[in-house]
């Protein structure tokens, strides 16, 4: 696959969103017989070009640092913030516990010194 070249790759996988193994089956095979035919357009209708093209589908799963879907980094941002927002929650609400006088039997509580008090 190595006269196919880094453009035309590059070309393809910017037009085309390949989902992951097992997300969305029948878009991932129409993508790679789209990827075959443009691979078999630029290099020729070998063999050798149709087995390389599945073989690189398939290494694309292989490479977990290698290939991140867009839709996996949106869902990240989204984690991220929400995690952001409940630590500035917590660091604005008397976080890790706020002293209440009708709380626990506070002398049987562990970790006592976590326990935030204006006295």
């Amino acid at each position: 696959m190595h006269p196919l070249g880094y453009e035309a790759y590059r070309d393809f996988f910017e037009t085309h969103e390949l989902p992951r193994a097992g997300d969305d089956p029948d878009r991932r095979a129409t993508i790679t017989k789209e990827f075959v035919t443009y691979a078999q357009e630029r290099v020729g209708e070998y063999k050798y070009v149709r087995q390389g093209c599945e073989k690189v589908i398939d290494d694309l799963d292989d490479v977990p640092t290698g290939y991140v879907l867009q839709s996996d980094l949106d869902a990240f941002e989204a984690f991220v913030d929400e995690q952001l927002e409940a630590l500035n929650e917590y660091r604005n609400s008397r976080f890790p516990v706020a002293y209440r006088e009708e709380g626990p039997t506070w002398d049987r509580v562990d970790h006592r010194d976590l326990i935030l008090t204006d006295r």
